[in-house]
């Protein structure tokens, strides 16, 4: 590999000799420790360092200001509005937050580039006024002239603001740039010599301090720069570089690019594509601290690192993490949610939805017993209610050990700085959990994250107009979300991953970049400013162009060193055009000369990566006893007809015997909505079972079966079947069941014979004998009825059913066709009754009422077009392929697989561990 620019440096520092009065200024602090590094491995005797800073830090020293984090700035330009607030405008700290973020970045770059704030704030007033004003109205509206007014204020605020920072010796970025520039003649500093090394867009600010310094001669500029992209006029990323050595004279440029390299441009489909590509390529690559994965868009840090492969031992992480993109985050938000819907309610109880979505939370987990866990949860859904008091919860709980900790987070945040302590001790509990573990990036997380809510509790304590919990969250959103945790490890040791902007002055043998997509990489147009991109290009701060300019010199620099380069990008395009590949990769493609680039897109790669084999399970010996268990038991209908629509889902509901948790519902379900009307008609007939049904006796066995329905309602659901969703359900169920009762009387009155119901709930079972094996069959037939002579098994269904699901040509569909499953449960209802009166001249019909479809009546199983009469050959003829069917079941050579049909796998509980 050839020198890395920072070894070149240490070279020169070495060479210079005494360095104990130099000073050395580098774009990042990153630069910093790889240089200390290099400079390890040069010396050879103990030597005096010389003085190294960021070009942050070092103007900040320089001007003697501190500077303040995001959050106590946000809480002092509050008091600052407050204090000063225009008349009309009564914005509370919440609404203040939507927009005091802009005006610090805009005071921030206003004072970087040393522009005029009066002559800035004031042209700002002016043409937002301009662009309220129209034609066709005289005077402004009252809404515009408070949005003129607005930033009519903006220099008066600016001008408080900036004072009392500085009375307290306090400062933002751009005002200790300012104040440095400034001052830069009278400020009294013992850097006898200064260089300045590897800098590339230079401020304003930072462009008068270093003239100071070349000027007083004692400062040196070191440019890590290459003919390729500054000899060539039209060439972005040489733009600043050719405006320095302008000013300051040429250097010595580096030709890096006139040597052949190794460069991949690699298509993924979206995001996870890259990341799995990504964790391929560092198989072979390896992990040392020569190989790099640079992240052009950050939020994808923890999905590389979920990627790596095992091989990577070790990482050094040099770039920030935003904290809303953690789990800690979602937690404490979550917690914010529940306490907020609490009040929202106003019945000083929790939504229990929100209590199981907040112990279902990866971190509960890990601070809680799961026993502890399962009886909160296990209480709610048994107790089916909605809201719940901490009381209620406490008392349910056996040995309540470890109440103190979530009685703490479910106690009382009426007040924000009670609901912060709360917080707070949610931290202590899993910085005990976490340091415990080796869990080195939840440590950091959980530092930042304590750090920022004890940053925001100060200021609390200080804080003098009202505040509630909405208004926390709002803070806890805003601000702490947007902090980014700053990962501190070894930083010479192992892979790198970096943001962009991290990798200044840093060179690589090996660099995997992804997202190198427009929008990310350079970054889009669209910046949260009030200054409109004129007066930007008039005070000349920068704009968009000059961002271009930035990051394509980040790019193009940090592949001038590198040999084997491997550029990925998102292919997956959405409504924002997210697939589209950087303009620097068609940049690269065509000015590149010394080798060629490959140009490969991933798909069947990636996806064979991304997608999950669909599982089998065959039938091993212990599997073969779990079938032999279950037909011992009770073999339903409802378990063959899953076999036969898919495999899979028998062996995980029968077999395994894997029971999906209910969750707790707010609203009736369609099944309990089914059930209650099935279990109200039997409670309604069974008194009059064996009686003729007349109009009259139909009448009162409909009003008891209403009845019934709404004390299934009130056990379901309590109370709330008067209101909302639920209500409507009851009143679909109270019209279905009166529909259903008008049929019968209809069925009553156009019928010469007598209508008697004969069974209900009528239990069957039958032990079948299929390769020695005993099943015993059974089923839960709804109603057995007979008009005259003619007996019919009915089987209620809520929801729709046509003829042509009851219909079939050959009784060999019932077993293959899974359209047919409900044909198939009504000729298993018929075979077990056959089977339970031992007749041979059995005769009998088979069919559903269907509540959603009852104009159709009692609709009949049948063969062709004709109703079945079902009698001792038809059940013959059925019982030969059910016992086909179990032998199916038992074959050992007949695995478990999912089935074809992927339209049924949309309501199946078990379609994320399938491979579906």
């Amino acid at each position: 590999m050839v020198k890395p620019f920072l070894q070149e440096l240490a070279s020169q520092m070495i060479a210079k000799g005494n360095m104990e009065k130099l000073t050395i200024v580098l774009p990042s602090k990153r630069s910093i420790v790889f240089l200390k590094h290099y400079l390890a491995q040069e010396i050879e005797q103990p030597v005096w360092l010389p003085r190294i800073y960021s070009i942050e830090d070092f103007i900040t020293e320089l001007s003697g200001l501190n500077t303040l984090d995001n959050l106590s700035l946000q809480f002092r330009l509050y008091d600052v509005f407050d204090t000063n607030r225009p008349e009309d405008n009564d914005d509370t700290f919440e609404q203040f937050l939507k927009w005091s973020q802009t005006v610090l970045y805009d005071f921030n770059e206003m004072d970087r580039y040393l522009v005029d704030p009066k002559r800035l704030l004031t042209n700002l007033r002016d043409i937002k006024e301009l662009e309220q004003w129209s034609l066709n109205s005289a005077e402004l509206t009252p809404f515009q002239e408070k949005y003129v007014t607005f930033f009519g204020y903006l220099y008066e605020w600016y001008e408080v603001f900036t004072q009392s920072l500085k009375a307290d010796n306090l400062a933002y970025q751009g005002l200790a740039y300012r104040h440095a520039a400034e001052q830069i003649i009278d400020i009294k500093h013992d850097f006898d010599e200064v260089w300045f090394v590897g800098l590339n867009a230079l401020t304003t600010a930072e462009n008068q301090i270093i003239n100071h310094f070349v000027n007083h001669k004692n400062a040196r500029l070191i440019w890590d720069a290459d003919s390729y992209y500054v000899n060539n006029d039209k060439h972005e990323a040489g733009l600043f570089l050719r405006q320095h050595f302008k000013l300051w004279g040429t250097q010595k440029l580096s030709r890096f690019y006139e040597d052949e390299k190794h460069i991949e441009v690699i298509g993924c489909a979206k995001n996870v594509g890259q990341t799995r590509a990504a964790g391929q390529l560092l198989e072979t690559l390896g992990s040392s601290t020569d190989t790099a994965i640079v992240l052009a868009d950050e939020n994808l840090l923890f999905p590389v690192l979920n990627n790596l492969p095992q091989s990577v031992e070790a990482v050094n992480i040099t770039m920030g993490a935003p904290i809303s993109s953690t789990p800690l985050f979602s937690l404490v938000d979550i917690l914010f949610q529940t306490h907020l819907r609490k009040i929202q309610y106003g019945q000083n109880k929790y939504h229990a939805q929100d209590l199981i979505k907040l112990f279902r939370h990866p971190y509960f987990s890990r601070m809680f017993n799961p026993d502890f866990l399962g009886k909160i949860q296990s209480f709610l859904r048994h107790k089916k209610v909605i809201f719940v008091s901490t009381t209620a919860i406490k008392k349910s709980l056996d040995n309540p050990q470890e109440w103190d900790v979530l009685g703490a987070l479910l106690g009382d945040w009426s007040d924000p700085k009670l609901a912060i302590h709360s917080v707070k001790q949610l931290l202590d509990a899993l910085k005990h959990r976490l340091l415990n573990e080796k869990a080195s990036v939840e440590s950091e997380i959980l530092f930042a994250f304590y750090k920022s809510i004890q940053v925001l509790e100060n200021h609390l304590l200080d804080f003098k107009s009202e505040m509630d919990l909405k208004t926390l969250r709002a803070i806890f959103f805003q601000i702490i979300g947007k902090e980014s945790i700053a990962f501190t490890g070894e930083p010479l040791n192992g892979l790198q991953m970096m943001g962009v902007l991290e990798t200044r002055t840093l060179d690589f043998k090996n660099l995997i970049m992804l997202s190198v997509n427009e929008e990310k990489l350079p970054a889009g147009k669209s910046v949260n400013s009030f200054i409109p991109y004129i007066l930007k290009k008039y005070f000349k701060m920068p704009t968009h162009e000059e961002r271009d300019a930035i990051f394509a010199y980040h790019f193009y620099r940090l592949l001038q060193r590198s040999e084997r380069i491997y550029l990925l990008y998102n292919t997956q395009n959405d409504e924002f055009g997210s697939g589209e590949r950087s303009r620097f990769i068609t940049q690269l493609l065509n000015e590149y000369q010394a080798g060629t680039i490959q140009q490969r897109i991933l798909h069947s790669e990636v996806t064979a990566l991304t997608e999950v084999q669909p599982l089998e399970i065959p039938k091993s010996k212990e599997v073969q006893d779990l079938i032999l268990q279950w037909a011992s038991k009770r073999v339903s209908p409802t378990a063959l007809s899953t076999f036969v629509n898919c495999k899979l889902q028998f062996y995980f509901k029968y077999i395994a015997k894997i029971r999906v948790e209910n969750d707790l519902v707010e609203f009736m379900e369609a099944n309990d909505f089914g059930s209650i009307i099935h279990d109200a008609l039997f409670q309604a007939y069974l008194p009059h079972l064996d009686f003729e049904l007349t109009r009259e006796k139909l009448d009162s066995i409909e009003q008891d079966t209403l009845d019934f329905i709404a004390e299934g309602f009130e056990k379901e659901v309590g109370q709330r079947m008067h209101q909302g969703k639920n209500h409507l359900i009851w009143q679909v169920a109270k019209r279905l069941t009166s529909n259903y009762f008008d049929k019968e009387r209809q069925c009553v009155q156009d019928s010469d014979e007598a209508l008697k119901v004969l069974e209900v709930e009528r239990l069957l079972e039958h032990q079948l004998e299929v390769d020695c094996v005993q099943f015993n069959v059974f089923g839960n037939v709804d109603r057995v009825d007979v008009i005259g002579d003619a007996v019919r098994i009915v089987d209620y269904k809520s929801g729709k059913v046509e003829q042509k699901d009851l219909t079939f040509k050959d009784f060999s569909e019932l077993i293959t066709d899974s359209k047919k499953a409900k044909a198939f449960q009504l000729m298993t209802y018929a075979y077990l009754y056959a089977k339970s009166n031992l007749k041979e001249d059995i005769s009998f019909t088979a069919g559903n009422y269907s509540f959603r479809n009852l104009e159709n009546g009692l609709i009949l199983v049948k063969q062709d077009k004709t109703p079945l009469k079902i009698n001792a050959l038809v059940v013959q003829e059925f019982e030969k392929q059910l016992q086909l069917l179990l032998s199916t079941v038992l074959d050992e050579d007949t695995e478990f697989t999912p089935t074809k049909d992927i339209d049924a796998c949309q309501w199946c509980d078990f379609k994320k561990v399938c491979g579906r």
